[in-house]
């Protein structure tokens, strides 16, 4: 049986560890740093689609924690997501999309045209 374990931070940061050896590290707050395209978490999404001009592979989530269906680095029993919590309020989103880029190892949520999830993982290879 092989052992998965995740460790957060109160900043936003996850790191993903499978067998002792980290699988992913995802950021889900504004931090300085930015992705080897100068993509970062609050960039529009179509800043995204423009530094990651290749085809990704996309899902759509729900933003309440039953329609959790997605995730940006799917592993047994654990999912990562951009927000702890379900939307509160009147008029919030209902909805995300992650946009998986599995040759180049990076992933991103995007929640009403803003990204607010970056998650980097090994990659596919070709």
């Amino acid at each position: 049986m092989t052992k998965w374990t995740c460790f957060g931070s109160k900043d936003g940061v996850f790191v993903l560890l499978h067998e002792n050896q980290v699988r992913a590290v995802v950021v889900h707050e504004s931090h300085a740093g930015l992705t080897a395209r100068g993509v970062k978490v609050g960039d529009a999404e179509d800043v995204l689609k423009h530094r990651y001009p290749e085809k990704p592979e996309t899902h759509t989530f729900g933003l309440k924690n039953s329609e959790r269906e997605a995730s940006l680095f799917p592993a047994p029993n654990i999912r990562v997501y951009s927000s702890s919590a379900p939307p509160k309020g009147g008029n919030v989103p209902q909805w995300g999309m992650v946009f998986r880029y599995e040759t180049l190892g990076i992933g991103f949520e995007v929640v009403e045209n803003k990204v607010t999830s970056i998650t980097l993982f090994p990659p596919k290879e070709q």
